[in-house]
């Protein structure tokens, strides 16, 4: 019998006061006013026990309940003065049931993350909540992923990737990029003008596997999250070209962090910059080797203390990779002469890469970029909206295919700047010939030079050598 009444006070409890507590009672809110009370058959603290369908009282166009069954949680239609008459208690506060999400139910003030962006389940009123989501674009949108891949004459197939899951669109093109398009002054650069028959240029050709240049052009990096494309393709172009026309074919990654850091602009850094300030800082200044001026801002996402101020004549103590200690003077610094633009034609592309070495470009990023995994990039137009910013990359060759019709495709091979992970091991394949994306709009290269000796006799032998050479072959390539 003791049992039989535990188990009973335990399920008026849950029936009555925890569940109402939890969930809104239907009614709770609507027309206060005597009815339970107002039935003769019911008395104060002592209403219908358990189930009683005929013990209600009418409300507006239906009927409320003054039996124990109405305080049943969500679906709760107690009278208003149920609590009170009833049970001798204050009515509990009503408060919503949650959002629906994905097949599950969201409780108010619960956050969930979707993507990039953040829902959160608001109570609208008592009875009332709603899931309220950000409306930020992200930066893989499922979406596009299927759009492109579904399609094989888009010419490219795109992929997930981990890294850049969750993150916003705008985050992505301002910390995955960071070059500014050039100003008018250097954009109206007068390009160089080279006489030459395009037919004695391969029909495919990989700088990489050149035999000449073997182990002289650098790998790909990972710029991380900061805008520093500006820095990391000039660092590379003139790491390449150095290994290329001088330093007896040693190639030594140049420092993008001394770039980063000493450069003249505050603007300049992970925020994005310009590539003439990264080619005069070159020019003017000199860099040390990343070994001993390491990379650290793709991690950071800022720019760190200059180690080697712009006015100071002294040594400058650099602990190196390998465990060594140098001083840097500035004659030890690494340079280059001043940067040249090239036409922008595709055969003058051509023969510059086949020549001279790899060239800089900038181009133009759509959102559909970011997903690329291989294959001929041509921007999809499936959001002609879209927000667009440049970067700068590395031309390292071109070649030839045939697309999904069978008709030939044209493409550069281009180094970028987001790690092996990402394309192609860390390179892309884009149509050629077309300046899609406007990767032809604006290609420049440059020659080396030390600073040994004095600063207007800081030329490398060898380069003048290598350039006296190019221009009989090119005299000689008339001629025939």
């Amino acid at each position: 019998m003791l049992a039989l009444l535990t188990l009973l006070a335990l399920t008026l409890g849950l029936v009555t006061g925890q569940q109402g507590s939890r969930y809104r009672p239907y009614y709770k809110d609507l027309m206060p006013g005597r009815y339970c009370e107002g039935r003769p058959d019911v008395q104060r603290l002592n209403c219908c026990p358990s189930r009683i369908d005929d013990c209600s009282a009418p409300i507006k166009d239906t009927l409320c309940y003054c039996d124990q069954f109405c305080d049943r949680g969500a679906s709760g239609d107690c009278c208003p003065d149920y609590w009170s008459f009833c049970l001798g208690e204050v009515a509990p506060e009503p408060t919503a049931q949650g959002c629906k999400y994905k097949g599950r139910t969201i409780l108010p003030g619960t956050d969930v993350v979707e993507n990039c962006n953040t829902c959160k389940c608001v109570a609208l009123s008592t009875t009332l909540a709603e899931l309220m989501c950000d409306t930020n674009k992200c930066l893989v949108q499922p979406d596009l992923l299927d759009d492109i891949n579904s399609q094989p004459y888009y010419g490219f197939t795109a992929s997930n990737y981990s890294q850049f899951w969750g993150k916003k669109l705008s985050t992505g093109l301002q910390r995955l990029l960071g070059t500014r398009y050039p100003n008018d002054l250097i954009t109206q650069m007068f390009p160089v003008t080279k006489i030459f028959d395009p037919l004695l240029l391969p029909r495919t050709f990989d700088a990489r596997e050149k035999r000449e240049w073997a182990g002289r052009i650098g790998p790909v990096r990972d710029q991380g999250w900061c805008g520093a494309s500006w820095a990391i393709s000039t660092a590379d172009v003139a790491a390449d070209r150095l290994a290329i026309q001088v330093n007896g074919g040693k190639h030594a990654d140049l420092s993008v962090q001394n770039i980063l850091d000493c450069g003249r602009s505050r603007e300049d850094g992970c925020q994005g910059g310009n590539l003439d300030r990264a080619w005069n800082y070159l020019r003017r200044r000199g860099v040390a080797e990343e070994q001993c001026y390491p990379y650290i801002s793709g991690r950071t996402q800022t720019k760190d203390q200059c180690k080697m101020p712009r006015r100071s004549r002294r040594p400058v103590s650099l602990t190196c990779s390998n465990g060594t200690s140098i001083l840097l003077t500035r004659k030890d610094k690494i340079g280059m002469q001043p940067p040249y633009r090239i036409a922008s034609k595709e055969e003058d592309i051509k023969h510059e890469l086949f020549y001279s070495g790899p060239v800089q470009a900038i181009m133009q990023v759509h959102e559909d970029f970011f997903v690329y995994r291989s294959g001929i990039y041509k921007p999809t137009g499936l959001r002609p909206s879209s927000r667009t910013a440049y970067h700068s990359v590395r031309i390292l060759g071109w070649g030839e295919e045939s697309d999904a019709r069978g008709q030939p495709a044209k493409y550069w091979i281009v180094a970028n700047s987001w790690g092996e992970q990402w394309g192609e091991r860390g390179l892309f394949r884009i149509a050629r010939g077309e300046n899609v994306a406007d990767i032809e709009s604006f290609i420049v290269g440059a020659w080396a030079k030390t600073n040994k000796g004095s600063r207007r006799r800081s030329r490398y032998r060898g380069s003048r050598r290598q350039r006296r050479e190019h221009l009989n072959g090119l005299k000689k390539d008339k001629k025939e």
